[in-house]
């Protein structure tokens, strides 16, 4: 994870992301190798550590198998698509 690269103004990209174009991320480990990436987060937002435990993918509500859903939305409705 990385946290403490500022943003950038709007519309303008700066040549300090071409160092690393993830800027402030999270990266998951979950079973069997897999990982996922947040990435571009607000700077001063992410608020776990290395090593912290996130969570644990589960089936819970209309599901067969535990997995992780990612969902971005731009309203309250939590529908899944």
């Amino acid at each position: 994870m990385r946290d403490g690269w500022p943003n950038n103004p709007p519309r303008r990209l700066l040549l300090r992301a071409v160092r690393d174009m993830r800027g402030n991320y999270v990266i998951i480990r979950h079973a069997d190798g897999e990982y996922s990436l947040l990435a571009h987060l607000k700077c001063g937002s992410v608020r776990v550590r290395a090593g912290d435990a996130v969570a644990e993918s589960g089936n819970p509500g209309l599901s067969s198998e535990p997995h992780l859903h990612f969902q971005v939305q731009n309203s309250r409705d939590s529908t899944l698509a």
